[in-house]
């Protein structure tokens, strides 16, 4: 049964090839180039380890962004600016 290499792509017989550990095919000439695995399970395990803390950061960052901005709003309502200018006496 042929397999497609993940390494370049070439579609090479099941007995030159290694099923590694993260179930992709790699041919013989890849392995021995020094390709382990290719470079798409990364994409796909960095995104599965990032998804759930993005759901964790995201509203975070909300929060903060909301709280700096009525924080903000204060400040320039108040005008602590000109209150420090009138306390110093400058």
């Amino acid at each position: 049964m042929p397999k497609i290499c993940t390494g370049c792509g070439a579609t090479v017989s099941r007995r030159d090839c290694h099923r590694n550990r993260y179930g992709e095919y790699i041919c013989r000439g890849c392995q021995a180039v020094g390709i382990r695995h290719s470079p798409r399970y990364f994409g796909r395990r960095t995104a599965k380890w990032l998804r759930p803390r993005l759901w964790l950061v995201i509203p975070f960052a909300g929060l903060v962004v909301l709280l700096l901005w009525a924080f903000y709003t204060a400040v320039m309502k108040v005008n602590f600016f000109r209150l420090i200018q009138n306390i110093v006496g400058t």
